[in-house]
């Protein structure tokens, strides 16, 4: 039996605003250019200060961090690449960078991620967008597809992470809010995801599996605008291939809850961990055990930003 540790956090919804507006350093090109950041409510600073010195605080706690999508308040090249400056950009001051731009690199410890359909929502206004492909191509290498990273350990038992864009592609966009908010279990990218699994199982039979996705399935009362289209199929295949575990979010409110024929796919939908919203913002500390090829154990502790002292509390000793 081996464990493994996590930090989840989704949603962040950078935008280039989310650095300077509060300091109150370049406003009027703000304003003249960042209409979109204006129109999606990108993170504040002081909530991605929090984040990144959360997890400098608990690096020795976690052994790797996953965020669930929507880490830019939308698909431009300066949203994406204000994103990508607070995962990727080096510590140079705790958890700042050298030009004090909170950073998740402090934490020292590997990022694994996908995009939401934030991500996606390109320059012209449409689903699809690639350019977060080309932004991040050194996280995330598998376009609209699956993709999987491996935690291992020396007696043979590891975890994987297996991943599934299930963002629209334009063709199924079809208006402006759908393309914004919706994605699709598309047929042939969640038989991607149960091969890649089967796959796993074969070449590694002492791995436990966890689903990883942004968009919640079977998310109780989310508006109709936003939730995962054909998502009965990706349920199905879940139970179908025996994962137990899936983390996403997208919907900006933590839940654990039950799904399948016999509620034995638990999924995590993780709240968002920056953006400005009527939520509390939230992380999500994880320890799984993987025992003979199985996830035999799922704990998580939500921790939550507390707005009066402006960060994220410690954790407890136990996950």
């Amino acid at each position: 039996m081996e464990r493994f540790r996590l930090l989840h956090l989704s949603d962040l919804h950078i935008g280039e605003s989310s650095f300077y507006a509060e300091r109150g350093e370049n406003r009027i090109r703000q304003v003249k250019r960042g209409l979109r950041d204006l129109f999606f409510r990108p993170a504040s600073l002081p909530r991605l200060s929090a984040v990144a010195r959360f997890a400098f605080r608990e690096r020795n706690r976690i052994e790797a961090l996953l965020i669930s999508g929507d880490l830019a308040s939308c698909g431009t090249a300066r949203a994406l690449q204000a994103a990508l400056e607070f995962v990727d950009a080096p510590a140079a001051d705790l958890w700042q960078s050298a030009v004090r731009i909170p950073t998740l690199r402090s934490a020292s410890r590997p990022i694994h991620l996908l995009p939401g359909n934030h991500d996606r929502f390109d320059d012209v206004g449409g689903a699809g967008g690639r350019l977060f492909d080309r932004v991040f191509m050194d996280y995330w290498t598998a376009g609209q597809g699956c993709g999987q990273v491996e935690l291992k350990r020396a007696s043979g038992e590891s975890l994987f992470l297996a991943f599934c864009d299930l963002t629209l592609v334009p063709d199924d966009a079809s208006s402006f809010v759908t393309a914004w908010g919706q994605g699709k279990a598309y047929s042939d990218r969640v038989g991607d995801l149960v091969s890649c699994t089967a796959r796993i199982r074969a070449l590694r039979p002492l791995a436990g599996i966890v689903w990883v996705v942004h968009f919640a399935p079977g998310f109780a009362g989310i508006s109709s605008l936003l939730r995962l289209l054909d998502e009965e199929d990706l349920i199905r295949a879940a139970e179908k291939a025996g994962i137990n575990y899936i983390l996403c979010g997208h919907t900006h409110e933590y839940r654990l809850y039950s799904l399948g024929a016999e509620k034995a796919v638990a999924v995590l939908c993780a709240g968002s961990a920056a953006q400005r919203c009527e939520r509390p913002n939230s992380l999500h500390a994880i320890e799984l055990e993987v025992s003979a090829g199985a996830v035999t154990k799922f704990d998580h502790q939500a921790v939550f930003f507390d707005p009066v002292e402006g960060c994220f509390p410690s954790l407890p000793d136990a996950v």
